[in-house]
């Protein structure tokens, strides 16, 4: 959690991180469009990248993210559920490559 932790705190924004699985966590941001969210996940990798290399971390880390946002005044559970699922595909193409 740590480091989910400071990579999130190094991104200017409203935002709560939570851990709600193993090496699995949600992120809410309060009012954030789509492509808002898109330069949010690519920060995210981007931090992950700048830790690893400070760190100098002798195998290549990888973070596959899925988003969801608002657009029908989905509940909180519905918006995890597509955000789950949105990162499962997004873990899939990753493995593809």
């Amino acid at each position: 959690m740590y480091n989910a932790e400071r990579i999130c705190n190094s991104i200017p924004g409203n935002k709560y991180i939570f851990n709600c699985a193993h090496r699995k966590f949600v992120i809410l941001e309060a009012e954030n469009k789509n492509e808002e969210t898109e330069d949010l996940k690519e920060r995210i990798r981007n931090k992950l990248k700048e830790l690893t290399e400070r760190k100098n971390v002798p195998f290549e880390l990888s973070v596959s993210i899925g988003s969801a946002c608002s657009e029908n005044g989905e509940s909180l559970r519905d918006l995890i559920l597509k955000a789950d699922e949105a990162m499962y595909i997004a873990k899939k193409k990753f493995h593809k490559r």
